[in-house]
């Protein structure tokens, strides 16, 4: 007859428990861990938003108090500001009787769109000292900008045209002009 001990089996058991036990706790204890650091780290980023607002408000204030002292102008500089734009304005009106006669800005235009070849794109203007144009303008070719120049030599509005300087790009040809207003 067979015998079987039983009590073997017991004591195999025993050390699957406790390690089963061992499993659970060590489970626990890293789920714990982390739980704690994420805390930590938590906390560790709100003490640092705050302390970054802060900074963040001081220099806030201090920009606010810079630009200020940059455009805060003392009151004879914003005379003196006041007074050159009046010129520049003066400088293009007629005025008579109090009344404003005449803008020469828009002739100049007027005239200058109407010298213009198509074809021909201004990239610049520049009115200077009410009676000279400083212009750029790009052209497809060395041909259509000289048809431009010739163009605004005959024109009977302005006088004095020359070239000041001429380049070629990739697509275009830039040409800059300088060009008095007959009077």
């Amino acid at each position: 007859m067979t015998t079987i001990n039983l009590h073997q089996q017991q004591h195999q058991q025993e050390p699957q428990e406790k390690l089963s036990f061992r499993a659970a706790n060590g489970g626990f204890f890293f789920s714990l861990g982390i739980l704690i650091f994420t805390l930590l780290g938590l906390a560790g980023l709100k003490v640092a938003m705050s302390t970054i607002g802060k900074q963040n408000e001081v220099l806030a204030g201090n920009i606010q108090r810079e630009t200020e002292s940059l455009s805060g102008l003392s009151d004879l500089q914003r005379i003196v500001d006041v007074q050159k734009r009046l010129g520049y304005i003066k400088s293009n009106l007629e005025i008579s009787g109090g009344a404003v006669s005449r803008v020469q800005m828009t002739q100049v235009l007027d005239h200058l769109g109407a010298a213009i070849d198509t074809g021909i794109v201004i990239a610049s203007f520049k009115l200077e000292n009410a009676d000279t144009v400083s212009l750029t303008f790009n052209a497809n070719n060395f041909s259509d900008a000289s048809r431009q120049i010739v163009s605004l030599k005959n024109s009977d509005y302005f006088t004095g045209v020359s070239l000041t300087k001429i380049s070629r790009g990739e697509k275009s040809v830039a040409c800059d002009i300088t060009m008095k207003i007959k009077q």
